[in-house]
């Protein structure tokens, strides 16, 4: 199982990542205060939705993320859910079990994935991965790591030539990743908890019979 690192930012325990290659000191301090400002955003609501598009606007202001998903996964009922999705092309997909998609490929590797458009547009041919809705010139997703394993994605995708992923968006979506995952964390037990830990979370009650493809 792989293990998070975490340190003490404003008084709140923090994921520390690493920022040496992001490259403004400015856009580093940036990085930092999104921390505090995601714990905040979860800490100051009851649902474990509500503080999503909070959390979108921090990660706007870091890096281009008009297109932007937070997937979740319960792994007792491989189901995966979309409790939060703003995109100009796809609508909110029904939760659904566990398939082939790229959301599902992060979840199976553990790893970041910065992938490009050919790469995208070859995979659904080659009966890897598929995509969640218009393909993207660039898609960008992290897994949500806790130190109780991975529990689901956040992703980000580009339809616009003029609006690429680097390395260094790569790096941010990272960083900030590990602080949303512990951000959500109490929020999902806390539901797990009032649902009386046995019904499924609400965001996964509508599952779809499909392959997953995004």
């Amino acid at each position: 199982m792989e293990m998070v690192s975490f340190i003490q930012y404003r008084g709140r325990r923090a994921v520390l990542g690493d920022l040496m290659d992001i490259s403004s000191r400015k856009r580093v301090e940036r990085v930092k205060d999104s921390l505090y400002k995601i714990g905040e955003a979860a800490n100051s609501t009851q649902s474990l939705e509500e503080p999503f598009g909070s959390i979108h606007e921090i990660i706007k202001d870091l890096m281009p993320a008009r297109n932007f998903y937070i997937a979740l996964y319960d792994p007792e009922l491989e189901i995966l859910g979309f409790p939060y999705l703003t995109d100009e092309h796809t609508e909110e997909p029904l939760p659904r079990k566990i398939g082939k998609g790229v959301t599902e490929y992060i979840l199976s590797t553990r790893e970041a994935l910065l992938a490009l458009r050919d790469v995208l547009d070859e995979s659904p041919r080659k009966g890897q991965v598929g995509l969640l809705g218009k393909g993207p010139v660039d898609w960008l997703g992290v897994p949500l790591k806790t130190q109780e394993g991975i529990t689901g994605v956040v992703a980000a995708q580009s339809y616009t030539e003029g609006v690429r992923f680097g390395e260094e968006e790569k790096n941010i979506l990272m960083f900030v990743s590990g602080q949303i995952a512990l951000a959500i964390e109490p929020k999902q037990k806390e539901e797990e908890l009032r649902e009386g830990g046995a019904a499924p979370r609400h965001y996964l009650v509508r599952v779809s019979p499909r392959d997953g493809h995004g």
